[in-house]
């Protein structure tokens, strides 16, 4: 008894289910019940099952036929990439055949930007910088290499960041970077978005920030100084023509 996979190695994220086809090969003068097992790692199922029966677990091969089973195999959702041993078992009839498999795993690309605390949002002023921490997170289980930041300010704002490329964060990981936001000089007290992004070739994410702007202290001096223009004008108009 023989068994023949199709192919014995694949490669592919964690997040995918791998599929071998494998062909048993029955080389003795009698019919053979054979039950199918299959092996790997911790924390993996791995299946075996008659191609046409994907319920079963048992298989039955005419002398000198061949059938083909399928054996499926799903990651752990924490495997890192590597390369991982799988094992298709079949026994019966006095028999016993084994192959073995292979999977390398290249890893999943996921990412998360946010801020230190998770809140989004921010406090302002017009025309003034102010800096703003971001924290971009590896929830992936491959590095992620070249991390681009941008942002979509509101007319008028700037936004630069004190590291525009991030060369890799690895699996699992995070980076911090710094962002300044400056607003434009006519922006009025109230609230804006600014969305900001971190990309690269294998994932992408971004935020919306609710940013509020609060007066400058100029222009709250020079509002002060009105009223007090005012209030003094209208004491010497009292003073002028209060007596008549």
């Amino acid at each position: 008894m023989t068994l023949t996979p199709e192919y014995s190695g694949v490669r592919g994220p964690s997040s995918e289910t791998f599929t071998f086809p494998v062909d048993i090969r029955n080389e003795t003068p009698a019919e053979v019940q054979l039950e199918l097992s299959a092996e790997g790692p911790i924390g993996w199922v791995v299946e075996a099952t008659p191609q046409s029966q994907t319920q079963a677990s048992a298989i039955t091969v005419d002398p000198g036929a061949t059938s083909r089973i399928t054996v499926t195999a799903r990651p752990s959702a924490t495997a890192t990439a590597g390369i991982y041993d799988l094992r298709v078992i079949a026994r019966g009839g006095g028999v016993d055949a084994e192959a073995p498999l292979q999977v390398q795993i290249t890893g999943s690309f996921a990412m998360q930007i946010t801020t230190q605390d998770q809140r989004l949002n921010a406090e302002v002023t017009a025309a003034q910088p102010t800096q703003f921490p971001v924290v971009v997170f590896n929830t992936g289980t491959a590095d992620l290499v070249n991390v681009s930041l941008d942002s979509i300010p509101p007319s008028g704002w700037e936004v630069t960041w004190d590291t525009e490329v991030i060369p890799t964060i690895a699996a699992g990981d995070f980076a911090t970077v710094n962002a300044t936001i400056t607003p434009s000089s006519e922006a009025i007290a109230g609230d804006y978005q600014i969305t900001f992004r971190a990309t690269s070739d294998d994932a992408n994410s971004s935020m919306e920030v609710r940013t509020t702007v609060s007066p400058s202290a100029f222009g709250g001096m020079v509002g002060i100084g009105l009223i007090l223009l005012t209030l003094a004008a209208l004491a010497w108009v009292f003073r002028r023509f209060g007596r008549r």
